[in-house]
């Protein structure tokens, strides 16, 4: 697992040897260490299984989907949110809805002239 810290690393290795003892599977040091290794060269789940059938037997199944499971959380809180917006969306948005205002590519709105309000034209005003 790239770039986890020596923290996390260390306590996944122990619920890795927690699991394997709780399935009854021999436990030692080199075990643990190795389904680090299928996870740091990214094995996927049907290639653990596979390489871990010699040692788990019948609990390769029951194994390698709980350390699926694992790994996905794990992957599910360590992805970085992308942020909602940027400063330069915000400007560039900016100038497309000011452009809008004034009308289609860029004309501007004709102003209608208004109308007198006592029911003259300009022309009987004169």
């Amino acid at each position: 697992m790239e770039g986890l810290s020596a923290e996390v690393s260390e306590k996944i290795r122990a619920a890795i040897s927690a699991k394997l003892k709780e399935l009854g599977a021999y436990v030692d040091d080199e075990l643990p260490d190795y389904v680090m290794v299928l996870v740091a060269n990214r094995k996927n789940q049907a290639q653990m299984k596979e390489d871990l059938q010699l040692f788990l037997h019948q609990h390769a199944d029951v194994f390698t989907a709980w350390l699926g499971d694992i790994l996905n959380k794990l992957k599910d809180v360590t992805k970085k949110p992308k942020p909602a917006f940027t400063i330069g969306n915000n400007i560039k948005e900016t100038k497309i809805s000011a452009t809008k205002k004034k009308g289609e590519k860029g004309e501007k709105i004709k102003k209608k002239k208004k109308k007198p309000t006592d029911g003259t034209t300009k022309k009987e005003k004169s």
